[in-house]
């Protein structure tokens, strides 16, 4: 492993290492503002209109909802947290990944995250970059227990952590109307991604047999959600 990362943590390293995570924050603040033009908030079917997870929809055939939820919002708070949080916990990601492991741990991660909510909230509808946050901290996680904390060091480590109390805070508040279990499964999803993938210039080797048997759970736990949510409906 790289001894900047190692010793000195993301922040010192090239900002040319945060493009997908760049890029993923301004998609969700560009779309923001065209839910604000259309009339959001206030309006529910804005949100349902340009994309959110809703059981019927889905059902009728309009799979890109499992995605398309990541990038929209509910509210001002709801995307400034997701924001810093999404800003924090993908630098870190980036840097160690790479670019497309981290953009895969995060499509994965938001996209379980939506097959999770599909399956246990069948009634509401659902967005936010929250699944795909919360599957970035599981990576994040499993890489600090891995390399016994040497990755994410100092103020970063700590910053860390604190987001992820305060995510966990909101997410856990009763008669908020938290989809908690999207938020479950994207950690899930994050956690399964980070087995299967090592850091990019990592000396570390996975066994590619254990790769293999972690992406079938993964695929296996996703249809057996799928039908669930399907029979439901």
């Amino acid at each position: 492993m790289k001894n900047d990362i190692d010793r000195q943590g993301f922040l010192n390293t090239s900002p040319k290492k945060y493009f997908g995570t760049i890029t993923l924050v301004l998609l969700c603040l560009i779309l923001y503002g065209v839910e604000r033009l259309l009339g959001w908030p206030g309006d529910p079917g804005v949100l349902l209109e340009m994309g959110a997870r809703y059981n019927p929809e889905i059902i009728g055939g309009a799979y890109w909802r499992f995605i398309v939820p990541v990038f929209l919002h509910d509210d001002l708070t709801h995307i400034v947290m997701n924001m810093i949080s999404l800003f924090w916990a993908g630098c870190i990601a980036e840097s160690i990944y790479g670019h497309v492991k981290f953009l895969l741990i995060f499509f994965v991660s938001g996209l379980s995250g939506n097959i999770f909510s599909f399956a246990f909230l069948p009634e509401a509808y659902s967005v936010g970059a929250s699944t795909a946050v919360f599957g970035l901290f599981g990576a994040c996680l499993l890489l600090i227990m891995t390399y016994n904390g040497r990755l994410i060091t100092g103020a970063s480590r700590i910053i860390f952590y604190i987001l992820i109390a305060i995510n966990v805070f909101f997410v856990t508040v009763p008669e908020r109307g938290i989809d908690t279990m999207g938020h479950v499964g994207g950690l899930i999803g994050g956690i399964l991604c980070a087995a299967i993938f090592t850091p990019h210039d990592s000396a570390v080797k996975v066994n590619a047999i254990f790769k293999a048997v972690i992406g079938l759970v993964l695929l296996l736990m996703w249809v057996y959600l799928i039908r669930k949510g399907w029979m439901i409906h």
